[in-house]
């Protein structure tokens, strides 16, 4: 079992012990959290509670008229398809956090994304998640979502990001189980990719192991028309090669 000791994010980790954070006292860290990092908007969830949200507090964001300034008025504004992805994301990072023995408080899931939340448009908003503290069964207790508000950094393109960092001795080292973690998320937010009824069939006699002349062979086609598929197929899932394409179908 590993321990994963991420990035601190700021100062505010090395004033309060992680292991004294628990429902009756996690104000504390969000106050100094706050103080410190000044985020537009921070929720405190149970992740182990049906009704999950501990405390939430809108600080900067700018909502529409008549809307409340909730965790539900920034979900709203979501893309549905967008929406879906994100929370399948969420459901992996806190399932490797359940499976795997991540340190309280250190432990940080970056994601960027975009949400309507006013009447100017979309707001590219900049999250992380990080786990303050685990129950008496060593599992996750309480997350916290810090949300900023980054739409001047890098306006709000219609797209995902995520990162995950573990920072040892300022180097961010990535080990196998983070580093499939990395992949998985990567992999939900992939643009899914339209593929030809001739392209798929040439992917598939790929996967079998077929040269391009057995595949013009199969196909009664020449072999510069199927190099010219393969091609488009290695720009379509913007790989390097046919080995590296068979690998993310």
């Amino acid at each position: 079992m590993s321990t994963y000791n991420l990035e601190h994010l700021l100062s505010v980790y090395k004033d309060i012990n992680s292991k004294d954070i628990d429902e009756s006292n996690y104000i504390e860290w969000v106050n100094r959290y706050v103080e410190i990092s000044k985020p537009d908007f921070l929720v405190v969830l149970n992740v182990k509670s049906l009704s999950p949200i501990v405390f939430q507090r809108n600080y900067n964001l700018k909502f529409s008229e008549g809307k409340e300034g909730t965790v539900q008025d920034i979900l709203d504004g979501i893309e549905t398809s967008q929406k879906e992805k994100i929370l399948e994301a969420d459901a992996k990072v806190i399932d490797f956090a359940f499976d795997n023995y991540v340190e309280p408080i250190k432990c940080t899931y970056y994601l960027r994304f975009n949400s309507k939340i006013s009447e100017t448009g979309s707001t590219a908003l900049l999250r992380n998640l990080t786990v303050l503290s685990r129950d008496e069964n060593n599992s996750p207790h309480l997350v916290a979502a810090c949300i900023f508000d980054v739409s001047h950094l890098n306006g709000t393109q219609d797209f995902i990001q995520i990162d995950i960092k573990n920072y040892i001795e300022g180097v961010n080292v990535l080990d196998e189980p983070l580093l499939k973690l990395k992949s998985d998320l990567e992999r939900v937010f992939k643009p899914k990719v339209c593929l030809t009824k001739r392209e798929k069939q040439i992917l598939e006699l790929i996967s079998d192991g077929k040269t391009s002349a057995q595949i013009a062979d199969t196909l009664n086609i020449s072999i510069a028309t199927v190099n010219t598929h393969r091609q488009n197929l290695i720009k379509k899932n913007n790989v390097s090669n046919t080995t590296a394409l068979l690998n993310v179908t």
